[in-house]
């Protein structure tokens, strides 16, 4: 089934995309005229779009392109494809009156956060039932310990993983998505040399020959692969797809795609890939969380969110934001929020974190310690293993 996507919730179509069967995206538009201009330049083709998602959400305003109701957009759309499948996303209730008394689907929407399982249950998409299960580590500001809770995390879900991963399919990945402040190959022992400048990092996949999600998945793995370390050439002892390493690898990606949302929209399409392949990625980001592409994504397809904070008064300005990003994307219900108290001396920060803390939604802060300890991580990795998706 083709799909497009009028809406500013990269989610929905991403996750429709990684989690349902016989589903492509054509497009996720940021106004209704951009998705009018993907179907007519479909209509002419072997395989023109069937279903146009519009999001009520949408004023007209924001479609500066052509300042465009929803009701016009909907006009135009049966112009161009009269069979064309239209559904409104609304967070309140529509009528056709609404739409110029034109017939569409309205599919009610108050939590953002459920649009995509509820819009695949309306389309009759069938699920995949085995994709990995996604933990983003993210903060606000750097040293926090994001890092170091990545890759301790990564390789403490190796071990209870062992006997599950299935021959021929990946277990455990970390992904260290962090575009603007990458450190993660620095700490591990690798350089640009031993990288084969960006061509065994993230930088070089985001140019490599257009990955599809067509055929099976070993074949589209195997053009994939080799932009991974594998878990025997590594110190953490699982697969690693590092971030650009170094600047000079940063502004190439930038200089690749100087459009920020296809940009995100390719490495989207990457995450999909392989989500399908591994049972678990550890997704490593960057703390730019509202302008780094690769941290939004991150975050909206996250299955755990784990928040780090350290316990100074930078790490309380970054609880703060960290509740803000939660509360506007309905992240509680999965989102952890570690308090690392390794980081800095400010002890006497950390009973009042635990007093904000405790009056929010979220989980009660784990308190870290500087040195990781066997134990004490299995039982941080069944902790958030048992939270729901």
């Amino acid at each position: 089934m083709r799909i497009v996507f009028a809406t500013s919730n990269l989610f929905i179509p991403t996750d429709l995309a990684r989690k349902y069967a016989d589903v492509e995206i054509i497009g996720a538009m940021p106004s209704f005229s951009a998705t009018i201009s993907v179907v007519r330049d479909t209509a002419d083709g072997t395989s023109p779009v069937e279903v146009a998602v519009l999001e009520a959400r949408l004023a007209s305003a924001i479609d500066t392109e052509a300042k465009m109701s929803l009701s016009k957009a909907i006009a135009d759309l049966r112009t161009i494809n009269p069979d064309l499948r239209i559904v409104v996303s609304t967070p309140s209730p529509m009528t056709a009156a609404d739409f110029g008394g034109q017939e569409v689907d309205v599919l009610v929407e108050i939590e953002q956060r459920r649009a995509a399982a509820n819009l695949a249950t309306h389309l009759l998409l069938s699920p995949i039932e085995d994709v990995a299960r996604i933990f983003t580590i993210a903060s606000l500001q750097g040293g926090a310990g994001r890092t170091y809770i990545a890759k301790n995390l990564a390789a403490t879900l190796v071990g209870g993983l062992r006997e599950q991963v299935q021959e021929g399919r990946g277990g455990v990945l970390l992904w260290e998505l962090d575009l603007h402040h990458p450190s993660l190959g620095f700490t591990t022992g690798f350089s640009p040399a031993t990288l084969d400048n960006g061509r065994r990092t993230i930088a070089g996949l985001l140019n490599a020959e257009t990955l599809s999600l067509e055929g099976s998945v070993d074949a589209v793995m195997s053009k994939v692969l080799p932009f991974i370390i594998p878990m025997n050439e590594n110190p953490i002892g699982c697969d690693l797809l590092l971030a650009p390493h170094g600047l000079r690898e940063i502004m190439a990606v930038y200089q690749a795609y100087p459009d920020l949302p296809e940009l995100q929209r390719r490495l989207s399409r990457i995450l999909d890939i392989l989500s399908r392949y591994y049972k678990v990625i550890v997704i490593d980001t960057g703390y730019d969380l509202l302008t780094d592409p690769g941290a939004t994504l991150a975050i909206a397809r996250a299955d755990v969110l784990v928040g780090v904070v350290a316990p100074g008064p930078a790490g309380l300005s970054a609880a703060t934001g960290l509740s803000i990003i939660i509360s506007d994307m309905s992240l509680g219900q999965k989102t952890q929020i570690i308090l690392n108290t390794g980081v800095q001396n400010e002890q006497s920060y950390v009973p009042f974190m635990k007093e904000v803390f405790n009056k929010t939604p979220m989980a009660e802060p784990i308190l870290l310690g500087a040195a990781p300890r066997q134990e004490f991580w299995i039982a941080v990795a069944d902790r958030l293993g048992k939270m729901r998706r």
